[in-house]
């Protein structure tokens, strides 16, 4: 699941599916916990997929993924904050002096900004297990270098909430946007200059443990995790895909369905998989959260369902709309905030 290394756009937002790599400990679909002590994570020694030990002695032991886990919740809050640095950029110019973009109006900032409460829990949490095992030389050297610069940026944006929550600007004739902007640009350039690089260690670890853990859920018979993963895998590629597509044009572009095609043919045998194992008990007795859980069951499963519903009504729209020529562009839209909301709930419900 590779991320771009994107300009400051939409399609960087996408990224946050980077979540789907969270892994669940070896021989169930439940997680481990994410704020588990360093006592546990050394009990449980923290390995990759793709460096556990082959003998049966050694496959019998736990497998940790807390360290894992933690620099991929980081990821995902990262494109949760590029998703605001977008919006905030499309109405204030990038550039070191403050001024609006053409067209623009600095209320328009209200809606996402207002209220807005962000926290650097994800980075804590990351740092606490960076010097555990295992490590992970270039990511953790990054991490190190990318902490201050994040915890920077935040606090520079929850200042611009704090200032549109109750209208300051409107009372101060925008005063203090010049300042808080300078604070914003500062932040950013700070944090521009790690976070990719950061990024792209991610995803290196990435590739080396997302297969592993696909060949696991198979030979152990997850078919709901299995499945699940299989489908968000060839949803993002459909994603990656179009974005190909569209990042060069000026103008919304006749989409070349080659590939689309073959994707999508790969996705409905992965769907229909997964479709029929969520109507087995067997295979939903397998997910530890529900089996363990009715009450949890009764609430998630359900919600669940519907995430993997809405993929696929979306997706089948986006393909008519793009197979007919038609203006595609609430059906990907739709499509992709429908992932991004199956991803959300798999971790939340298969993974823990």
């Amino acid at each position: 699941m590779k991320v771009k290394k994107s300009p400051r756009w939409k399609a960087a937002a996408l990224a946050v599916v980077l979540c789907l790599s969270l892994l669940v400990t070896a021989g169930c679909s439940g997680g481990t916990d994410a704020k588990s002590t360093a006592a546990d994570s050394t009990a449980a020694e923290s390995t990759p997929a793709s460096s556990a030990a082959s003998t049966p002695e050694a496959a019998a032991q736990t497998v940790d993924y807390t360290k894992y886990n933690s620099y991929i919740d980081l990821v995902s809050d990262i494109y949760d904050t590029e998703d605001l640095l977008y919006v905030y950029f499309a109405v204030v110019a990038n550039q070191p002096e403050f001024a609006l973009n053409e067209g623009m109006d600095y209320s328009m900032l209200e809606d996402t900004f207002a209220y807005l409460s962000l926290s650097t829990t994800s980075m804590s949490d990351a740092v606490y297990y960076m010097d555990s095992e295992p490590a992970y030389p270039e990511a953790d050297a990054l991490l190190a270098k990318l902490e201050e610069p994040y915890k920077n940026l935040v606090d520079a944006l929850n200042e611009l909430s704090d200032y549109m929550s109750f209208v300051q600007y409107q009372d101060d004739n925008m005063a203090q946007a010049p300042q808080i902007h300078e604070q914003i640009y500062s932040a950013v350039a700070e944090y521009d200059l790690y976070v990719w690089d950061f990024i792209e260690q991610i995803n290196i670890l990435d590739e080396s443990t997302e297969q592993d853990e696909l060949n696991r859920l198979k030979e152990e018979g997850h078919n709901i995790a299995y499945y699940s993963r299989m489908i968000a895998n060839t949803s993002l590629e459909i994603q990656d895909e179009i974005w190909s597509q569209l990042e060069l044009a000026e103008t919304l572009p006749v989409l070349d369905m080659t590939n689309l095609n073959t994707l999508y043919t790969q996705y409905k045998e992965n769907y229909e998989a997964l479709v029929a194992a969520m109507d087995d008990p067997e295979q939903r007795e397998k997910v530890s959260s529900w089996a363990d859980d009715a009450g949890f069951a009764e609430i998630t499963l359900p919600r669940y369902q519907n995430a993997i519903s809405d993929v696929d009504s979306w997706l089948t729209k986006l393909m008519e709309d793009a197979a007919n020529q038609a203006d595609y562009t609430n059906s990907f839209n739709g499509f992709s905030n429908a992932v991004s909301d199956f991803i959300d709930e798999y971790n939340n419900t298969i993974v823990g």
